[in-house]
């Protein structure tokens, strides 16, 4: 359920919500971000990723499998998983984003235009 607090009738609304529940219940709220968009995800492609494959030597997709695995992986019980590009936020996108282009720095000394500083 998503609501907009500067709204007095979604606020009545989620309130009806609540007071029909029964039981027990967990209720949690968080602030609602944006999907990644897709100028973001543009210019990870068509920036990022190729800049820094062309450098190193690896197509766009297996640069986005690198950076995917270095900074979008984790484990559960032993196990390890990559996150899909496509279930971050746009800040989560802004951060991973950041990421790939620190480490592009550091490790090539690739340095990534910005957004404002290329078209694509």
């Amino acid at each position: 359920l998503i609501t907009d607090f500067d709204k007095d009738d979604e606020k009545r609304k989620l309130f009806n919500v609540l007071k029909s529940l029964k039981g027990l219940n967990v209720i949690q709220i968080k602030k609602f971000r944006k999907k990644r968009s897709t100028n973001q995800n543009a210019y990870l492609f068509g920036v990022v990723y190729r800049y820094l494959g062309e450098e190193i030597g690896y197509t766009t997709d297996e640069c986005h499998q690198l950076m995917k695995r270095r900074f979008l992986s984790y484990e559960k019980s032993g196990e390890v998983f990559v996150k899909s590009t496509t279930d971050l936020d746009t800040m989560d996108m802004e951060g991973y984003i950041a990421q790939i282009k620190s480490f592009a720095l550091e490790q090539f000394s690739v340095l990534i235009p910005d957004p404002n500083e290329v078209n694509f």
